[in-house]
């Protein structure tokens, strides 16, 4: 006699997912997390309750190129950052929400589309190596070395375009800073920027050199922006490797947008 077997193929779908070697992460229209599964929560050694509700911006990971389709995942239980490749798509049920994928790919896969896929001035290292050696030499020499986090945020942004507006700085900032200072890739909207040789007495004047240049070219180019730029730091400090000297960084800058989120709701309530 065949028995039949019922499956609960909403609960056999999650469980799929969450044995998957891919990462799954999906973001609100405020890029806020809603759900991960167990893989991407592994990786970043927190549970998907713990991530719930956490901005992206929170995330150990790093842009390695323009487009997106790799980063790189800086973990406190792991020497080195881990390569993922990294696609997205909507949500079909709900539009605003975006799902997010990630692979772990070897380091010779990113180094093999370097050339098409992070576009580099010529015989100028990525931001990683960049990264890696100042921080090399500042272990070595204890030269300061300082990072920011850069991160504007726009509260009318369905009048404009973001990504015409994320060209103007990261032109802005191409034209103010040095040489020797290096600009990560931007992620909607947030900017890295390593700068050698620079101590934390000398970061509140570059912090306000580049809010100024900002500023007057966002005001000539879009006169009814409303905007906020907000900039995390962090100062070499002994001890430090990449990984940590972002998450500081990372932990700054969040900060500092909790604390400008606050102001703004508050005011928000005033005027309603």
């Amino acid at each position: 006699m065949q028995k039949n077997t019922e499956f609960d193929y909403q609960q056999l779908a999650s469980e799929l997912l969450n044995v998957s070697s891919l990462g799954l992460l999906i973001l609100d229209e405020n890029r806020h997390i809603v759900w991960c599964n167990g893989q991407f929560a592994q990786w970043v050694n927190q549970s998907a309750e713990q991530l719930t509700q956490q901005p992206w911006a929170s995330l150990p990971l790093e842009a390695c190129d323009q487009s997106g389709s790799f980063y790189l995942l800086f973990n406190k239980g792991r020497g080195d950052p881990v390569t993922l490749s990294h696609w997205e798509t909507l949500l079909p049920s709900v539009p605003n929400y975006t799902v997010h994928y990630f692979r772990v790919e070897a380091r010779s896969s990113l180094s093999r589309t370097a050339s098409k896929a992070i576009p580099q001035a010529p015989k100028r290292p990525s931001w990683v190596q960049f990264l890696d050696y100042e921080v090399s030499r500042s272990r070595r020499y204890n030269n300061p070395l300082s990072l920011l986090k850069l991160s504007i945020v726009i509260f009318n942004s369905d009048q404009f375009s973001k990504e015409e507006v994320n060209q103007d700085i990261s032109e802005t900032l191409r034209d103010e800073l040095r040489w020797a200072d290096m600009i990560g890739h931007s992620d909607e909207g947030d900017f890295l920027i390593v700068l050698p040789e620079t101590p934390p007495e000398a970061l509140a004047t570059l912090i306000n050199k580049i809010d100024g240049a900002i500023s007057s070219r966002l005001k000539h180019t879009y006169d009814a922006l409303d905007y906020k730029v907000v900039t995390g730091e962090a100062h070499w400090q002994k001890g430090d490797n990449s990984g940590t000297l972002l998450e500081r960084a990372r932990d700054d800058l969040l900060a500092k947008l909790e604390v400008l989120r606050d102001q703004y709701q508050q005011s928000e309530s005033m005027t309603s």
